[in-house]
């Protein structure tokens, strides 16, 4: 049997996503940074995707459901699909069709009953 605590420690960390620096004399390098890669290069994908969904305004106890490089998350009432690889029209059919088995019709209420559920 495992033992559950009941709560986890997180400990704030540096941002995966590199800061942008505002002042015009380096606005060129600032956009040449960006256009080659908007991540640290020590960071994992799953610290890349939970940094933007907690901006998204996922909680920390939120956890994913991963698809290679896309990351699902879903809470009470946000729902935020974090795409870290290749992004196309098939993926987006996928993700319509895995909303669509997940959501239904009324997507709001499914999200509320599924949390419900896991409490």
């Amino acid at each position: 049997m495992e033992l559950d605590l009941g709560f986890k420690v997180y400990e704030l960390s540096q941002s995966t996503i590199h800061q942008w620096d505002s002042s015009p004399e380096k606005f060129e390098e600032q956009l040449e940074l960006l256009s080659k890669e908007i991540f640290t290069p020590h960071s994992t994908n799953l610290e890349r995707a939970r940094e933007i969904a907690l901006k998204s305004g996922i909680t920390l106890d939120i956890e994913p459901e991963v698809s290679v490089d896309n990351y699902h998350f879903v809470s009470a009432d946000k729902e935020v699909f974090v795409i870290l690889g290749e992004y196309n029209d098939e993926l987006l059919s996928e993700l319509n069709v895995q909303r669509k088995k997940f959501c239904g019709t009324n997507c709001s209420a499914r999200i509320r009953r599924r949390i419900r559920n896991k409490v």
